[in-house]
């Protein structure tokens, strides 16, 4: 059963190797930014100091002052520099100072010699539009680019891995669905094989349910065996007791009244005969299912009552059937009776007063009886720890059938219903 709260592996390794991905992108990109900077101004300073020994060498010789062009500027003196350039009072030879300007970033080298009377400057000017281009890209655009597409990776690895592993899954739980009526006494299930590549695992797992399946598997055929044997050890005396009811029912010398003993014993070893049949037959390999009929439901239900009456009698157990006359079902008559006793039988196991409700709506067959606080039951185990062979017997017939067994209790009451009955009329 898929829990609500349970996620999907696949949404987890997709997440996780985007947040992953993200995380190691914003780092990287970060981090190959600094370099790349880094690298620049290293660069751009190394060739700026290399630009003012030339022009101390110039300056030197009384060689002609050189131009300006468009990345490079000299200027003779300070009161030439641009208002955009703050210095600081105490100006080193061969200091860089950086100036970050709306369109350009500056680097300023300032040339003071001892044997300058004034010092000059050379600034080199990068206009930031104009940064290093690859195909036509800048380096943020690059950058982003390339992280966007190792995101990408990242999350295609995630899926091949899900795509690998969850392969492997679904297998196992496609063999689990198939084999999910593996309880069936007369159905054997297939163990699990392992289709091309696998983990070691889902191995050990697929090993592991191998091994209950062998356990099922030997415990079936111990239950087939026992079935087998329990169907003759039934059969054989209730024939042998019908044969004799044969013989002394034909003895010309047994009075009238010994007769109708006899009948009623006949009645009763009869009864007996389709009731074990009934059973015994909801586990047999060549069961057929028993013939379905249109069933007053009332009228089986009143009749289970009466069967009851010595035992209602010893009680302060009041019944109150609550079913239309011409409530109808399809099922076997014989089957419904046994589930019905069945369920009434429990009554008087968990209670000794009070009153019990049949109900019939539609396709639901509810039993309701009062909770007798004074006997030490616990009622919500109703279903699991019922007197005699309840459970079994009521959970395998709403099996054969496909109906479905309810129960519910509150401080008073307890309730168990049997639903999906196939009605005609109600």
């Amino acid at each position: 059963m898929i829990n609500s709260s349970n996620k999907s592996l696949k949404f987890f390794i997709r997440n996780a190797f985007l947040i992953i991905g993200i995380l190691v992108s914003f780092i990287a990109g970060n981090v190959i930014l600094k370099v790349y900077y880094h690298g620049l101004n290293e660069t751009a300073e190394f060739y700026l100091v290399d630009d003012g020994y030339d022009l101390i060498n110039i300056v030197d010789n009384g060689f002609k002052w050189p131009s300006n062009n468009s990345f490079k500027y000299y200027y003779e003196g300070i009161n030439q520099l641009p208002n955009k350039y703050k210095l600081p009072t105490n100006l080193e030879h061969l200091s860089i100072h950086h100036f970050d300007l709306p369109e350009y970033f500056d680097f300023l080298l300032v040339l003071k010699p001892q044997e300058w009377n004034a010092p000059k400057f050379i600034v080199h000017s990068f206009k930031k539009s104009a940064e290093s281009k690859i195909y036509n890209l800048t380096i943020h655009q690059l950058i982003v680019l390339v992280l966007i597409i190792f995101t990408m990776i990242l999350m295609l690895m995630g899926w091949f891995i899900y795509r690998s592993f969850s392969k492997s899954v679904y297998d196992l739980y496609d063999w689990v669905v198939q084999n999910r009526n593996v309880d069936n006494l007369y159905k054997k299930a297939t163990k699990y094989k392992t289709k091309g590549k696998s983990y070691i695992e889902i191995q050990s797992i697929a090993d592991q349910i191998n091994h209950y399946v062998d356990t099922i598997e030997g415990n079936k055929i111990k239950e087939r065996e026992f079935i087998r044997k329990l169907s003759h050890e039934l059969r054989t005396p209730l024939a042998i007791t019908k044969a004799a009811l044969d013989i002394l029912e034909k003895d010309p010398s047994v009075s009238k009244k010994i007769y109708m003993k006899f009948k009623k014993i006949r009645i009763a070893n009869d009864e007996m005969i389709q009731t074990s049949s009934a059973i015994l037959g909801l586990w047999q390999e060549d069961y057929e299912e028993s013939i379905k009929e249109s069933i007053l439901i009332r009228r089986i239900v009143l009749e289970t009552i009466k069967d009851h009456q010595l035992i209602i009698k010893r009680t302060d157990l009041s019944f109150c059937v609550n079913i239309d006359k011409k409530a109808t079902i399809i099922a076997s008559r014989k089957i419904l009776k046994i589930l019905i006793n069945n369920l009434i039988s429990n009554v008087f196991h968990h209670s000794s007063s009070g009153e019990v409700t049949i109900s019939y709506t539609r396709d639901t067959l509810a039993l309701t009886n009062n909770i007798d606080h004074n006997n030490d039951v616990d009622v919500s185990n109703w279903l699991t720890k019922n007197h005699g062979i309840g459970l079994s017997v009521i959970n395998t017939i709403c099996e054969n059938y496909n109906w479905s067994v309810h129960s519910s209790i509150n401080t008073d009451t307890y309730c168990i219903e049997i639903k999906n009955i196939v009605h005609l009329y109600n």
